[in-house]
């Protein structure tokens, strides 16, 4: 229980939140849209981890392109 007090005083302070950050495709971290750049700003992570993963959902069947075009028409870019 001491745990779940402890996970929630993070949450309340911002540390793992990412609520208040809107995901948007970065203009900064881009190789084409942007899109594995603003993930990984949104979700702090590594954005070549982002690239990797989408790359392997591409080989894995193509999902990867079909979630990349819906993710840059439906992900606004950052302002």
């Amino acid at each position: 229980m001491g745990g779940t007090a402890k996970a929630q005083g993070a949450v309340a302070s911002g540390q793992y939140s990412t609520a208040s950050r809107r995901l948007t495709r970065s203009r900064t971290d881009r190789v084409f849209a942007g899109v594995c750049g603003g993930l990984g700003e949104h979700y702090n992570m590594d954005p070549n981890i982002v690239r990797l993963l989408w790359i392997l959902l591409t080989f894995a069947g193509g999902a990867g392109i079909l979630a990349y075009i819906i993710a840059v028409i439906f992900i606004p870019e950052d302002y």
